[in-house]
Protein backbone atom coordinates (compact mmCIF):
# COMPACT_ATOMS: atom_id res chain seq x y z
CA UNK A 1 0.00 0.00 0.00
CA UNK A 2 1.07 3.41 -1.08
CA UNK A 3 0.25 6.56 0.06
CA UNK A 4 -2.85 5.02 1.96
CA UNK A 5 -4.15 3.24 -0.96
CA UNK A 6 -3.63 -0.54 -2.17
CA UNK A 7 -6.43 -0.02 -5.03
CA UNK A 8 -9.69 -0.80 -3.12
CA UNK A 9 -12.67 0.46 -3.97
CA UNK A 10 -11.84 3.07 -6.32
CA UNK A 11 -13.89 2.90 -9.51
CA UNK A 12 -12.39 4.74 -12.29
CA UNK A 13 -12.65 4.64 -16.12
CA UNK A 14 -9.31 2.67 -17.52
CA UNK A 15 -7.52 3.73 -20.37
CA UNK A 16 -6.26 1.09 -22.53
CA UNK A 17 -2.42 0.36 -21.42
CA UNK A 18 -2.61 2.85 -18.28
CA UNK A 19 -5.22 1.37 -16.18
CA UNK A 20 -4.16 3.46 -13.30
CA UNK A 21 -3.14 6.84 -14.98
CA UNK A 22 -4.77 9.35 -12.96
CA UNK A 23 -4.37 7.68 -9.49
CA UNK A 24 -0.50 8.45 -8.18
CA UNK A 25 0.59 10.15 -11.04
CA UNK A 26 1.74 12.91 -9.03
CA UNK A 27 -0.92 15.40 -10.05
CA UNK A 28 -3.93 16.08 -7.68
CA UNK A 29 -6.97 15.18 -9.53
CA UNK A 30 -9.33 17.05 -7.46
CA UNK A 31 -12.59 15.48 -8.31
CA UNK A 32 -14.80 11.99 -7.89
CA UNK A 33 -13.95 9.38 -7.99
CA UNK A 34 -10.29 10.73 -7.90
CA UNK A 35 -10.02 12.57 -4.71
CA UNK A 36 -12.12 10.49 -2.56
CA UNK A 37 -11.21 8.29 0.56
CA UNK A 38 -12.26 5.33 -1.63
CA UNK A 39 -9.16 6.42 -3.92
CA UNK A 40 -6.56 7.55 -1.14
CA UNK A 41 -7.24 10.76 -1.86
CA UNK A 42 -6.20 9.98 -5.52
CA UNK A 43 -3.26 7.82 -4.42
CA UNK A 44 -1.89 10.52 -2.34
CA UNK A 45 -1.47 13.10 -4.90
CA UNK A 46 -4.25 15.47 -3.07
CA UNK A 47 -2.58 15.56 0.28
CA UNK A 48 -1.35 18.81 -0.07
CA UNK A 49 -3.86 20.47 -1.63
CA UNK A 50 -6.67 18.68 1.15
CA UNK A 51 -4.47 19.82 3.54
CA UNK A 52 -4.67 23.57 2.52
CA UNK A 53 -8.84 23.78 3.65
CA UNK A 54 -8.97 27.36 2.56
CA UNK A 55 -7.31 26.99 -0.99
CA UNK A 56 -9.37 27.29 -3.59
CA UNK A 57 -8.20 26.72 -7.39
CA UNK A 58 -8.81 25.56 -10.31
CA UNK A 59 -5.97 23.53 -10.78
CA UNK A 60 -5.32 21.77 -7.71
CA UNK A 61 -1.98 19.92 -9.88
CA UNK A 62 -0.51 23.15 -9.84
CA UNK A 63 0.62 23.21 -6.58
CA UNK A 64 4.08 22.25 -5.49
CA UNK A 65 4.51 21.27 -9.30
CA UNK A 66 7.78 23.33 -9.43
CA UNK A 67 7.06 26.06 -10.65
CA UNK A 68 5.85 29.33 -8.83
CA UNK A 69 2.04 30.46 -10.22
CA UNK A 70 1.73 33.77 -9.04
CA UNK A 71 -1.76 35.50 -8.59
CA UNK A 72 -4.50 36.19 -6.65
CA UNK A 73 -5.07 32.75 -6.14
CA UNK A 74 -1.91 30.31 -6.14
CA UNK A 75 0.47 32.48 -4.45
CA UNK A 76 -1.56 32.93 -1.74
CA UNK A 77 -0.97 32.10 2.38
CA UNK A 78 -4.34 30.04 2.09
CA UNK A 79 -2.13 27.96 -1.00
CA UNK A 80 1.15 27.70 0.92
CA UNK A 81 2.86 30.19 -1.26
CA UNK A 82 1.67 28.15 -4.68
CA UNK A 83 2.76 24.95 -2.62
CA UNK A 84 6.25 26.49 -1.34
CA UNK A 85 6.69 27.10 -5.50
CA UNK A 86 6.93 30.59 -5.05
CA UNK A 87 9.19 30.74 -1.45
CA UNK A 88 12.25 31.48 -3.58
CA UNK A 89 10.27 34.42 -5.47
CA UNK A 90 9.17 35.83 -2.19
CA UNK A 91 11.66 36.34 -1.01
CA UNK A 92 13.26 38.56 -3.73
CA UNK A 93 11.61 41.71 -2.27
CA UNK A 94 12.06 44.10 -4.48
CA UNK A 95 11.87 41.70 -7.04
CA UNK A 96 8.44 41.86 -9.80
CA UNK A 97 7.67 40.26 -12.77
CA UNK A 98 4.85 38.99 -15.06
CA UNK A 99 5.61 35.54 -15.43
CA UNK A 100 7.39 34.73 -11.73
CA UNK A 101 7.65 30.76 -12.72
CA UNK A 102 10.49 31.78 -15.03
CA UNK A 103 12.30 33.18 -12.32
CA UNK A 104 14.98 30.26 -11.04
CA UNK A 105 13.64 27.62 -14.24
CA UNK A 106 17.05 26.81 -15.57
CA UNK A 107 17.04 28.87 -18.42
CA UNK A 108 18.79 32.42 -18.57
CA UNK A 109 15.99 35.51 -19.50
CA UNK A 110 17.71 38.04 -20.49
CA UNK A 111 16.00 40.51 -20.60
CA UNK A 112 15.01 42.95 -17.68
CA UNK A 113 13.46 42.79 -15.24
CA UNK A 114 14.49 39.15 -14.53
CA UNK A 115 17.98 38.93 -15.46
CA UNK A 116 18.76 42.38 -12.71
CA UNK A 117 19.94 42.54 -9.56
CA UNK A 118 16.61 42.75 -8.07
CA UNK A 119 15.47 39.52 -9.36
CA UNK A 120 19.00 38.38 -8.13
CA UNK A 121 19.70 37.58 -12.30
CA UNK A 122 17.01 35.59 -12.92
CA UNK A 123 17.25 33.90 -9.80
CA UNK A 124 21.06 32.43 -10.73
CA UNK A 125 19.74 31.36 -14.38
CA UNK A 126 22.14 34.44 -15.55
CA UNK A 127 25.97 34.94 -15.19
CA UNK A 128 26.10 37.31 -12.62
CA UNK A 129 27.88 40.69 -14.15
CA UNK A 130 31.30 40.88 -13.03
CA UNK A 131 32.48 44.76 -12.67
CA UNK A 132 34.55 46.97 -15.35
CA UNK A 133 36.72 49.55 -14.55
CA UNK A 134 34.83 53.17 -14.70
CA UNK A 135 36.62 53.93 -17.71
CA UNK A 136 38.53 51.89 -20.59
CA UNK A 137 41.55 54.26 -19.97
CA UNK A 138 42.18 53.01 -15.96
CA UNK A 139 44.19 49.95 -17.13
CA UNK A 140 47.83 50.51 -16.64
CA UNK A 141 50.39 50.51 -19.42
CA UNK A 142 51.52 48.28 -20.87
Amino acid sequence: MENGWGGGDCQRNPVDGYPNCFVHDPSCNDYPPYNTEACGWDGGDCDLYNSLVDCTVNTPSLLNNGKCNDGPTYNTEACGWDGGDCDFYNSLDDCTVDTPFRINDGYCDDDPPYNTAACEWDGGDCPTPTSAPAECNDYPPY
